[in-house]
């Protein structure tokens, strides 16, 4: 049985990723994604494991409100690696530069541990396999992402956007994620993405 706990976004339509226009915390709670402003936010933080939103207007909505332009995942956990999932009118990066097309893994230099498995469709749905029992399904559509985030529990807890994972889906309220974390949007010194957020300026061209 498959204990682990999932974290969607969703912000498409009915048959998107998290099977209703909306978010949904570990801990089940609805939240409404209109209350959410543009720029960086915590969508998973613990000590391990860094996972950063970048909520930006994707003019895909009527009216527009903001969505997921990107995913950014770091963190002692990825042992320095860095993945970086955009939608369509972007990219998938790793450390960086532009990742493989199709599906690619990645390991420690000893070749021991497995960093990233990544599985392409090649119709915009990714599947990123990570260390510590966690994957990442996306489905990368024109001008925003929506996301499912699978984990388990993590020594320590955890906190963000995602909620804190104690089994109350009450105190998810955004009031109180605010209250716990002292603030959800991420600090620049944390920022996981390639560039700072800037709503004007396209996703960022990547070397190859």
């Amino acid at each position: 049985m498959d204990s682990r706990a999932r974290f969607t976004y969703g912000g498409s339509d009915s048959g998107d990723i998290a099977g209703a226009i909306g978010m949904s915390t570990f801990d089940k709670r609805p939240v409404d994604l209109n209350a959410y402003d543009t720029g960086d936010f915590w969508l998973v933080k613990s000590e391990p494991v860094h996972i950063q939103g970048r909520f930006r207007l994707s003019g895909e909505f009527i009216p527009d409100k903001a969505a997921i332009g990107a995913v950014a995942i770091g963190g002692p956990f990825m042992k320095g690696h860095k993945l970086v999932v955009e939608p369509l009118d972007g990219t998938i990066s790793f450390d960086g530069k532009v990742a493989p097309v199709g599906s690619w893994s990645h390991k420690t230099e000893d070749g021991q541990e497995e960093i990233v498995s990544l599985m392409d469709d090649g119709n915009g749905s990714i599947l990123a396999e990570l260390p510590m029992g966690i994957s990442l399904f996306f489905r990368r559509l024109a001008k925003h992402v929506d996301v499912k985030i699978t984990m388990p529990e993590i020594d320590g807890g955890i906190d963000g956007e995602c909620g804190n994972y104690d089994g109350i889906a009450e105190n998810d309220v955004e009031n109180d994620i605010q209250d716990r974390m002292g603030g959800l949007k991420v600090d620049g010194l944390q920022m996981l993405f390639d560039k700072p957020f800037d709503q004007s300026e396209p996703l960022l061209t990547l070397p190859q």
